[in-house]
């Protein structure tokens, strides 16, 4: 491994990671001199091999320094070797801790990142269910208007009775504009009788207190009818009064003659089930402005309920179709040719009766 592109290697990590830089140690430069001694020592070791022969005979001394020269040299190439291989494995070794040290810290970072990620979608989700409350809450509220509140509760439960019957009226719109003007038509004419009995009853109250006022009471003689004597007791008094009344079933449920006659016929018998309900949360109201909020509210949301029905009976899902069932349709309505009409007949071979049989349909 080249020392310098080592070390280039070990300065980025270490920027990247954190690590002391006192890890790589520092590089050695003392082997230019080393280097020139080794080049001069080879040429002279070349130069002597050269002039050697070897049937030479040398002096002891000059053999004994070659064999020294030999060793000395060889003894630092082993030394060298032995601790670039250490130097190797301790960089590697410290390679090894640097990427070590960066994988955790790219796990620690990413364990942040989705910790904060489920932090954030959880405090999201606690808002949105908040707000979800909220609405529910504001929606169960009660409205400031008592005929509002009343007219909830009616909507409730007739609109799914009327919803049931309008959407069997599918042959054609006709039977359906029908069903919805009796309806509209006949609640009004429910509703009109109940304001008649409310102003016949004020009327009636101040006509009675009209009569008191002017009635003449003359005190007879108590002597004569002892039975005077005694005080009448207010809280036994039952008042009779004599009930408005109202229209009958004829005058309520009206037939328009221009329209359909199924859609008539289906808008009473809806009617016959909502009619009471209908009556029973209109007289609850006592108060002038309830009723007439109560009575305008009613016939727009029937309108724009009817409105509605109509546009999910727009969307209704027809029957797929298949290439081998038009096929076989197709071919179960042709007429069934026998062989006799399309062979021609010898006339000298008497005709014998031919079974009909039914073919089976050609493959597509």
């Amino acid at each position: 491994m080249n020392n310098k592109k080592t070390k280039n290697i070990f300065e980025q990590l270490e920027a990247m990671a954190d690590v002391p830089k006192d890890l790589t140690g520092e590089p050695d430069y003392e082997g230019g001199m080393a280097r020139n001694e080794l080049k001069t020592a080879a040429r002279d070791a070349m130069s002597l091999v050269q002039k050697l022969k070897e049937s030479d005979q040398l002096p002891a001394w000059c053999q004994s320094k070659i064999t020294m020269a030999s060793e000395y040299i060889q003894t630092v190439k082993e030394f060298l070797e032995s601790e670039s291989a250490s130097t190797e494995y301790m960089q590697e070794t410290k390679l090894r801790e640097v990427v070590r040290k960066m994988i955790v810290i790219k796990k620690t970072k990413a364990l942040n990142e989705q910790k904060e990620e489920y932090q954030n979608e959880r405090r999201l989700r606690n808002i949105i269910r908040r707000l979800i409350r909220e609405k529910k809450e504001i929606e169960n509220a009660p409205h400031s208007s008592t005929g509002i509140n009343v007219l909830n509760d009616l909507l409730n439960t007739i609109i799914p009775t009327i919803k049931i019957d309008y959407k069997k009226l599918t042959s054609n719109k006709e039977q359906r504009d029908s069903f919805r003007a009796h309806i509209v038509k006949a609640i009004q004419n429910l509703l009109s009788p109940v304001d008649v009995t409310y102003n016949d009853e004020e009327e009636l109250d101040q006509k009675n207190l009209n009569e008191e006022i002017e009635v003449n009471i003359e005190t007879p003689n108590s002597a004569e009818n002892p039975e005077l004597d005694i005080e009448p007791d207010d809280s036994k008094f039952i008042d009779v009064k004599e009930k408005a009344k109202g229209k009958n079933k004829e005058e309520t449920f009206q037939d328009i003659d221009e329209l359909d006659k199924t859609g008539r016929n289906f808008a009473a018998e809806c009617f016959d089930k909502i009619e009471t309900q209908v009556q029973k949360s209109y007289t609850m109201l006592d108060n002038e402005e309830d009723r007439d909020i109560f009575y305008d509210y009613l016939l727009t949301n029937l309108k724009l309920h009817f409105d509605k029905m109509e546009d999910e009976l727009k969307y209704t899902v027809k029957e797929p179709m298949t290439k081998q069932y038009q096929h076989q349709k197709n071919f179960d309505t042709k007429p069934e040719i026998s062989k006799t009409d399309i062979m021609p007949q010898d006339p000298n071979k008497p005709q014998q009766p031919q079974a009909q049989t039914q073919g089976l349909p050609p493959m597509p």
